[in-house]
């Protein structure tokens, strides 16, 4: 796992990121939200999973926002997934994957 988050890191650091890029991959992201409602996973690892796509959706659309053409109007629905991961040991996955898919559809509507 650490090799392959090392080899992730160096390739990323070596990409040439545009705003298409980051946009897809936002898109990708936020596309994820079906994976929060697999059941037998052990919801400490779902709830730490959510965190780390919440803090890399947070960074690359503040990113947009400070180098964009036409900024995202997403406050209210990335503030919203920064409160389900706020007590992990509440994480509520059904919410959660709600609220990422809110999320998502305000992309679209951002486009």
């Amino acid at each position: 796992m650490q090799s392959e988050s090392d080899a992730l890191a160096r390739r990323a650091s070596t990409f040439t990121w545009s705003e298409d890029s980051v946009r897809h991959l936002v898109g990708a992201l936020a596309a994820l939200h079906p994976e929060f409602l697999q059941k037998g996973r052990p919801i400490d690892v779902v709830a730490q999973r959510a965190k780390r796509l919440v803090l890399a959706l947070d960074r690359l659309t503040t990113g947009l926002n400070q180098n964009c053409g036409m900024c995202l109007k997403i406050e209210p629905e990335i503030n919203q997934l920064f409160q389900d991961v706020r007590t992990l040991d509440a994480f509520d996955p059904v919410g959660f994957a709600d609220h990422l898919r809110n999320f998502r559809m305000a992309l679209e509507k951002a486009k």
